[in-house]
């Protein structure tokens, strides 16, 4: 249902979280930021699936842009890659209190 053609359902909506707070998840859970929104969007793109009664049984993939630059680059330009990323969407990873 996500890669369907665009039409004039689709709609988008957007949450911002400060970058102090994302930092707070990440020391508290020992991973990085990337780590924290990489998990915040596997755990809403479940939700919504799950809601709608489309969720896959295998795990949704994502493209991550990873920066290759390095100390030694020159400034200026993009030394960019991509890396597929498996978001676990097929696990309730849940946590239940």
């Amino acid at each position: 249902m996500l890669t369907g053609p665009l039409g004039g359902a689709r709609r988008c909506a957007a949450q911002s979280w400060s970058l102090q707070r994302t930092k707070n998840v990440e020391n508290a859970a020992g991973v990085t930021v990337n780590g924290v929104v990489l998990a915040m969007c596997a755990g809403v793109l479940r939700s919504y699936l799950s809601e709608q009664d489309a969720l896959p049984h295998t795990p949704l993939i994502a493209m991550v842009p990873v920066n290759l630059r390095t100390e030694h680059d020159a400034e200026g330009g993009n030394v960019v890659s991509g890396v597929l990323c498996n978001l676990a969407t097929h696990l309730d990873l849940r946590v239940h209190a």
